[in-house]
């Protein structure tokens, strides 16, 4: 059974570089067995779509069970409990330059997001150490500037 794909906004950052806030995500409708390391899926979860990024698949007799995350998150979701045959894939990305891409043509972005290496923590690392110096710059400023005001 494979039905017509579903449009869905994505809000949010967690999901850096591939997905960007206000995309249009387009999911199909496709077999538990057929969801695979890499793909990114889609799941309701309190009223509110989710797409994260599979990290694991435990293949039980009558359930799966897949641990998702965020490209840009350094930590995986709770483990997610399927007791369904079938889930939604993301198969495609409308951005906001209208450009519809296709996600499984980008395959680097998931292995870059499998070694953690995404920018969005690469960013908040290097933040950290931008944030520091400027305390020590603006110490070291104020008081050249106090001294020379004097």
């Amino acid at each position: 059974m494979h039905s017509l794909p579903i449009q869905i906004q994505f809000f949010g950052h967690s999901m850096f570089p591939v997905l960007k806030n206000g995309d249009i995500l387009f999911t199909q409708s496709i077999p538990i067995d057929k969801i695979k390391k890499g793909n990114i899926v889609c799941f309701l979860k309190e009223n509110i779509y989710i797409a994260h990024r599979v990290i694991k698949i435990h293949r039980q007799k009558q359930q799966t069970i897949l641990i998702l995350k965020g490209d840009n998150l350094k930590q995986c979701d709770p483990a997610l409990i399927i007791d369904d045959r079938y889930f939604h894939k993301v198969v495609a990305v409308l951005n906001k330059h209208r450009k519809l891409i296709r996600i499984d043509s980008r395959p680097w972005l998931a292995r870059l997001s499998s070694h953690n290496l995404t920018y969005g923590i690469i960013r908040a690392e290097i933040g950290k150490v931008l944030k520091g110096m400027y305390g020590i710059l603006k110490l070291t400023f104020g008081v050249f500037i106090r001294r020379n005001s004097q």
